[in-house]
């Protein structure tokens, strides 16, 4: 044997040894597993178990009134998509972080003014959806 393999069988050997072996637990019955309640916390007080709904109401995440907003689903054009990335670099290059399209999204309409350059834009945008049907 050379000196890499005497030194692999001492380690072996090592972690043998210094491994304690457990012994097995008590082995339970599958009507003792199946009568065991592990989550106390689904309990009241009086050791009657919580209705769904209570359960429900208890893992409710706490949110403050307003802090978010609701889903909406936003068709976007490739070209539209291409000008939110350049937003976003735009944020990012200016020191903005964790910069997502939602955020960019908010900004620009934030920003927006109403004039005729919007007005311009919204005609720009309908004669891109009407291409494309």
């Amino acid at each position: 044997m050379n000196a890499k393999q005497d030194k692999n069988a001492d380690l072996l050997n090592k972690i043998r040894t210094q491994i304690p072996t457990v012994p097995p637990g008590p082995a339970i019955t599958h009507d003792e597993a199946a009568n065991f309640n592990h989550v106390d916390r689904d309990l009241v007080p009086n050791g009657t178990p919580r209705s769904s709904q209570q359960i429900a109401q208890r893992h409710r995440p706490t949110r403050k009134e307003g802090s978010r907003g609701e889903g909406q689903h936003i068709y976007l054009h490739p070209e539209d998509k291409d000008i939110i990335q350049d937003l976003r670099r735009f944020l990012t290059i200016q020191g903005a972080r964790r910069v997502n399209d939602s955020l960019v999204i908010k900004a620009a309409l934030r920003a927006v003014k109403q004039d005729n350059n919007l007005f311009q834009a919204y005609k720009s945008a309908l004669e891109l959806s009407k291409g494309s049907l």
